[in-house]
């Protein structure tokens, strides 16, 4: 399905068609019909294999949930009431729907339950920061794909459209499961971590090429070794402006390394962004070498974030708007 910019401002909508450009991706690449099919993954049960080449940037599935259930707290263990919540979503489901739910898998030990399928297959949706919980909901399609720590694809929970959102963030080639990350939280720790939480959370050990002992987890442990390592340097030196910035840019580069466009690059861009703009209001009118300087360096980050926004999340969310309106910024 091709994408609809018509939520953008007519003035921006040259920035995002600039960004798909750098990002090697079209708002109109798109498909009719799914350009992926359910099939068995030899370890993984059923996954879903690309049918032809995927580029960047395209939008795989929009799914509205199932049901969702409100105010879940931020733990492993449901709630009585969130698990009365579930049972009376269930029982309000068509036949077919009920079908379709209980035929995914419930990963906890024991008879399968619906509390059960619901905590290995649910998607967190909406925060409430002051309370500190979260809105959860089923998809059936979305629960479908594989995980890996090294994916090709982003899910994200768009609250403008009220749906789940699947998009490729790098070529897939035909054949080519598509695969997404479970726990984006992780992306910075050692495989032993990633798989201990993966574990614990949906009952499987990660043999993905970025776990499996090789080369390639080799590779990728060191680079997330030197993304934690930047990542504490960053934290040591909040308020050393020459230091953060460094400490950003490199981190910015090794989540290029690994994949991993959002939410941590476009975060890192957005601070950086930010801080070239401060750093920009309280410079004097004279200081125009400097003020030239910051205002280009602005500009890179912010169109860095809008980049990496447009590759895993698409044009139609308050992430793009925001970007977009750094980049106005910038150039003011």
């Amino acid at each position: 399905m091709a994408l609809s910019l018509n939520n953008i401002n007519t003035g921006r909508v040259w920035d995002v068609e600039e960004a798909y450009r750098r990002i090697g991706s079209s708002a109109n690449q798109g498909f009719s019909t799914d350009p992926f099919q359910q099939a068995a993954v030899q370890g993984r049960g059923d996954g879903y294999l690309a049918t032809r080449q995927i580029l960047q940037g395209t939008l795989l599935l929009q799914e509205a949930a199932l049901f969702t259930i409100q105010d879940v707290d931020d733990d492993d263990d449901l709630s009585p009431a969130s698990r009365e919540q579930i049972r009376r979503a269930v029982a309000g489901l068509s036949m077919q729907n009920r079908r379709a739910f209980k035929a995914l898998f419930d990963c906890s030990q024991g008879a399968k339950t619906d509390a059960g399928i619901f905590q290995t297959n649910n998607f967190q949706l909406a925060g409430n920061p002051v309370r500190g919980t979260f809105d959860q909901g089923i998809f059936l399609r979305a629960s479908r794909f594989n995980h890996s720590c090294a994916p090709n694809a982003y899910f994200h929970w768009n609250q403008r459209i009220g749906c789940l959102t699947i998009f490729a963030i790098s070529v897939i080639d035909t054949n080519q499961e598509i695969l997404v990350n479970y726990k984006h939280e992780n992306v910075y720790q050692q495989h032993s971590v990633r798989r201990a939480s993966l574990v614990n959370t949906y009952g499987f050990n990660c043999r993905c090429q970025a776990c499996r002992p090789g080369q390639l987890r080799n590779i990728g442990e060191n680079i997330r070794s030197s993304m934690r390592t930047f990542y504490a340097g960053l934290q040591n030196n909040l308020g050393n402006l020459q230091a953060e910035r460094q400490f950003r840019e490199m981190l910015i580069n090794r989540l290029d390394e690994v994949r991993i466009p959002y939410p941590q690059k476009a975060d890192t861009y957005n601070d950086l962004a930010q801080s070239y703009l401060a750093e920009l209001a309280r410079m004097g009118a004279g200081n125009v070498g400097n003020m030239m300087h910051c205002r280009a360096m602005a500009l890179k980050a912010a169109q860095g974030k809008l980049d990496a926004e447009l590759l895993s999340i698409g044009p139609n969310t308050p992430e793009v708007d925001a970007s977009l309106q750094l980049i106005a910024w910038a150039r003011s």
